[in-house]
Formats: structure tokens, C-alpha cells, sequence
């Protein structure tokens, strides 16, 4: 027993004794250091002006005896000249540091050191201010070019940027860019590389992302963070990150953008962002517990998706105006495709309505309704040719399915209007006398969670519409978007002066209506009810209150096809 522990009591000396700290006073030392398991360099403290690149890429770290360079103490260290790093090796930590100013290259962080990728490697508790690009290495060539701008650059597997702070950022380029094409790249749908790339952002408090001028090239590749691109989109990223706090990450209209598989996206709060959380490649994506507090800023949002196999889940969104236009809340999907209604498209729809909201003022034609498919317009007024609704009066067991066509005006758009068509039960003019006193439920109406098909089928200027249901007549109507059936006083139905008239003056469509205009499809669950218009309960932003007061709206499809206009006759 004495023996036992005399040889535990030396083992310990040894690996006690193997830790070395090597004090430096310029980040150049680092090349000159020999670093084993457990070594720490520290960086006193100080004002640091040097914008050359360093290597921090030991190669002898360990999951148990991580290699960390670090400041003396937390901020002490101040780099103002735009000092680079590169972090390469195993099981490396980089920590305590403060970039203030200064110019760096793209890719200004990045974890390797050429092509020796870091893998189990940490950035953490640094902060990066302000950081620019040079005046002599901005583009200028004449035209509207812009240089690209990486602040953090993660290669290699398993790695973790943590309790850090970026603010200030000015200029193009992914802020934290998830780059999979070098360690992960796919062939095919089989990646070759590594089984999955398993990094992780959290923590992290993102300040102040100035919004890029979107008519310069490439400014589209501005967001907060992006994990992968278009063409790894196949990679199983398994990034997660967690826990973040963004405020005012304007750089451009997605704020997080996924290009990968299987990451995850949880808890991160985002105040004041002009943008969303974009799934736009890449599959099997969870979406849980995230904030979005828009506080009535213009071009805020919540969460955009495109792929498949995702889950949302326990999301707070509130007070974001994605559209300039609307204020109601929705899960929707927007077509990619653009197009006007001379060479038009197809959009088709099977799905059941499963609640409405039950809160509102039964004299206000948005109560009680969800609208489920749409065209919209991507130009001028960005008016609607189409809105496809379902709506049930909380007294009703069935409950009514009709389509709204929105006139195309002249001027300043103000005397806008809808005109509505029923399809089975009542169109969107027929509400209570009052607010409490619902209308006589309607005969041939539909129920919560029966299902039903729309095909819209935009021919040559032509919308076409087809409705069918199990237990109810197909309908089908035609309305032309190249000339307008309502251009004069004259024309303008009864039923639009009745609704709209003691509210505000209801003016004529443009005679070739939307003809020439950019249109694309949207298709989800578009929430009528809501306080700003229908006097609907949102009991002060409380979901839990929402959902046990049936102040929601729930929409489930079943299948859904989108692509290119068929000529009704053949």
C-alpha cells in the first residue's frame, strides 16, 4: 500500500513538473518557444502595435494538457495595429486578449496554420473593436466591388470560440465564417473528410454590425456568422451554436446563415437585428429556445427555411417588421424564382387549417383568420394579386375558405383595397354586427382539420385557381393580371365600398394591373389575428397565456409543389 502510493505521488510530480510557463514580452516570441502538454505562454500586458501575422500552433497539446497562450491579466493585453493569428495544432487556447482598432487582412482569425488545421482548439474571453481594412487593400477598380472581410475563420474539427465580443465591424465578409470546403469537403452526398466537423460558437456578445451598402458586389456575404456554403451544403457540420447575444448584427438580411447539416441553433437572443436566422442549405437543422426582439425596427425578423427535416421549436419572436408592409406574425416560405405574371408560375397546396385564433372582434374581417398561400408582389407597391384564407368565427364548428385579390394602384397606394371571392362559405366581408356577435355560421362551410387542395396556376398573364376538397364541389375561377377589371370609380364592387369606404377613400387599380411587375409565390401560415389590427389577445408577448387562450394560429400541409405555369387547356 505505501508503494502504491509513493509511485502515485511521483507520477503527479512529473506531470506537475512538465507544465511549463514561459513569459514573453512580444507576440513574435511565440516562433522561438517549445512548447509540451500543459505549457501556458503569457503575454504581459500592455499596448501591442504590430499588424504582422502570428502562429500559435503547437503541436503537443492534449485533451487532458491543453497549449494556451494567454494575456497576464483578462484585457491587459491591447493589440492596436490589427496583429493577425493563426491557430494551428491540437488542443490549443487562446485567451484574454483585446484587438482595438487597427487594420487586418480577411481571414484575420483563422484556426490552421497553412494546411495544419486546429481540432480541439478554443478562442476564448478575447473581444475584437473596431477592427478595418486597409485603405490600400479596399477594392478599386472602378466599378462596385468590395473587399471581404473575416474576422474569425473556423477550419479543422471540434473547435470553440467562447465568451468572446465583437463590435464595431464596417466592412463586407462573414463575421465568423464556418468553412467546410478544405477539411470537410463532400463527394457527392458522402463526406470524405470527417465524420462531422463539431465546432462550437457560444457565448458571445455581437455589437453593432453596420448595415452593408446592398448594391455593392458580394455584399450579400456580410453575415453575423455563416457555417458552410452552397456547394458543402451536404457536410454534416454539427456546429452548435448557443447561448449568443446579437444586438443591432445589421450586416445584411440573414444574421445567421446555414449552409450545412445537422447544426444546431439554440438559446441565442437577437435585439434590434436587421435580419433573420436563415436555414437556407442544408438539411436537419434544430431551431430551440432563440429570441427575436425586432422593438419595432424596420427589416428585424425571425426565422427564414428553406430544405428539409428541420425542427423549430419554443421560439419567442416579437416586435419585428420583416416587411415594411405587415406587421402579423407567420411561418412562411418565399419562393426563390421570381417572376411576372407574362410567364407566371405554378403553386399547389395540400393541408388542413387545425386552429384558428379565437381572440378578436367578430366585426373585423382579419379575425379569426389564417392566410395560407400567396402571391406577392416584389416591385412598386408590393401589393398582393393573391391571399388564399382560411377563417372560423369561435362560435362555428365549419368555417369558411376564400381568396382576396388586392388592386395595383396609382399614386401613393393609399386608397388601396381587397376584393374577396368565396370558395366554400363566406368571403372576407361578411363579419358581426359587433364586436361579440358572430354572423349565421355558414352552410357549405369547412372544418378545423379537413383537408383541402389549392392549385394556383399563373398562364400568360392568367391566374388560374383550382379548389377541391373530399366533401365539398371542386371551384375553380380565372383572373386576368394584365388588365384590370376595376380601373374606373365605376367598377369598384359594392362590396369594397361597404367595408372600406368610412375608413379612408377607395381608389382604382392601374389599368394593366400587375402586368410587367415582379411576383413570386408564398406559401405557410400567416397569422390574421393579432393585436395591431384585429384586437386579438397577445397578453403582453406571454406564449404560454396565448397558447391556453387559443389566441394562435396552427397549419399543417401535407404536400406542396412549386415550378412552372401548365396551360389550363391541355
Amino acid at each position: 500500500m505505501k508503494k502504491f502510493t509513493f509511485q502515485l505521488l511521483v507520477l503527479l510530480s512529473i506531470s506537475a513538473f512538465s507544465q511549463t510557463i514561459h513569459n514573453i514580452n512580444n507576440p513574435s516570441e511565440l516562433k522561438n518557444l517549445t512548447l509540451n502538454a500543459g505549457d501556458t505562454v503569457v503575454l504581459a500586458d500592455g499596448i501591442y502595435s504590430s499588424d504582422e501575422r502570428i502562429k500559435f500552433s503547437p503541436t503537443t497539446g492534449t485533451a487532458d494538457n491543453p497549449i494556451t497562450f494567454k494575456a497576464a491579466t483578462p484585457g491587459g493585453v491591447k493589440f492596436t495595429g490589427g496583429l493577425q493569428m493563426s491557430i494551428g495544432g491540437d488542443y490549443v487556447i487562446v485567451d484574454g486578449f483585446y484587438w482595438q482598432g487597427g487594420y487586418g487582412a480577411s481571414n484575420f482569425i483563422e484556426f490552421r496554420d497553412g494546411s495544419d488545421y486546429a481540432n480541439y482548439s478554443t478562442i476564448q474571453n478575447c473581444a475584437i473593436d473596431g477592427l478595418a481594412i486597409s485603405p490600400d487593400d479596399k477594392a478599386d477598380n472602378g466599378t462596385t466591388s468590395i473587399t471581404k472581410h473575416r474576422w474569425i475563420v473556423l477550419y479543422g474539427t471540434y473547435n470553440s470560440v467562447i465568451n468572446c465580443s465583437f463590435m464595431n465591424k464596417e466592412s463586407a465578409g462573414a463575421l465568423i465564417l464556418v468553412e467546410l470546403a478544405y477539411n470537410a469537403s463532400p463527394n457527392g452526398t458522402t463526406n470524405t473528410s470527417c465524420i462531422a466537423v463539431g465546432h462550437t460558437i457560444s457565448n458571445n456578445y455581437f455589437y453593432k454590425y453596420a448595415k452593408i451598402d446592398p448594391t455593392l458586389s458580394n455584399s450579400g456575404d456580410s453575415e453575423t456568422i455563416r457555417i458552410g456554403s452552397s456547394e458543402n451544403q451536404n457536410v454534416n457540420s454539427n456546429t452548435i451554436v448557443t447561448n449568443n447575444y446579437f444586438v443591432e448584427s445589421d450586416g445584411e438580411n440573414e444574421i445567421i446563415t446555414n449552409k450545412s447539416k445537422n447544426n444546431q441553433f439554440i438559446n441565442n437572443t437577437f435585439r434590434r437585428c436587421r435580419g433573420s436566422l436563415v436555414l437556407r442549405h442544408g438539411s436537419n437543422a434544430l431551431v430551440n429556445g432563440n429570441y427575436f426582439l425586432g422593438e419595432n425596427i424596420d427589416g428585424t425578423g425571425g426565422i427564414r427555411i428553406t430544405d428539409s427535416n428541420h425542427i423549430i421549436t419554443n421560439n419567442y419572436i416579437q416586435d419585428c417588421i420583416t416587411s415594411r408592409t405587415s406587421s402579423n406574425t407567420r411561418t412562411e416560405l418565399g419562393e426563390k424564382k421570381h417572376w411576372i405574371p407574362e410567364e407566371g408560375g405554378k403553386l399547389t397546396a395540400t393541408l388542413k387549417v387545425q386552429h384558428v385564433s379565437t381572440t378578436g372582434h367578430a366585426d373585423i374581417s382579419s379575425s379569426y383568420a389564417v392566410v395560407v398561400g400567396q402571391i406577392h408582389s416584389g416591385e412598386g407597391h408590393e401589393n398582393e394579386p393573391l391571399k388564399i384564407y382560411y377563417k372560423k368565427f369561435p362560435g362555428h364548428t365549419k368555417g369558411s375558405v376564400f381568396w382576396n385579390y388586392e388592386i395595383n394602384t396609382l399614386g401613393d397606394n393609399s386608397g388601396r383595397w381587397d376584393f374577396s371571392t368565396a370558395v366554400w362559405g363566406y368571403d372576407f366581408s361578411v363579419v358581426g354586427t359587433d364586436a361579440t356577435t358572430e354572423p349565421e355560421e355558414p352552410k357549405d362551410g369547412i372544418e378545423l382539420g379537413e383537408e383541402f387542395t389549392y392549385e394556383v396556376n399563373v398562364y400568360k398573364g392568367m391566374m388560374y385557381l383550382t379548389f377541391t376538397s373530399e366533401n365539398h364541389p371542386t371551384v375553380k375561377f380565372a383572373k386576368n393580371l394584365l388588365k384590370s377589371d376595376f380601373s374606373t370609380k365605376a367598377d369598384i364592387p359594392q362590396q369594397v365600398i361597404k367595408r372600406y369606404a368610412t375608413k379612408r377613400i377607395v381608389s382604382e387599380e392601374r389599368p394593366n394591373a400587375y402586368a410587367g411587375e415582379i411576383n413570386y409565390f408564398k406559401q405557410g401560415a400567416y397569422n390574421q389575428a393579432n393585436g395591431k389590427s384585429t384586437k386579438s389577445e397577445i397578453y403582453n408577448g406571454d406564449i404560454s397565456k396565448q397558447y391556453q387562450n387559443g389566441s394562435y394560429a396552427e397549419v399543417w400541409f401535407k404536400g406542396a409543389t412549386v415550378g412552372e405555369s401548365t396551360n389550363p387547356n391541355q
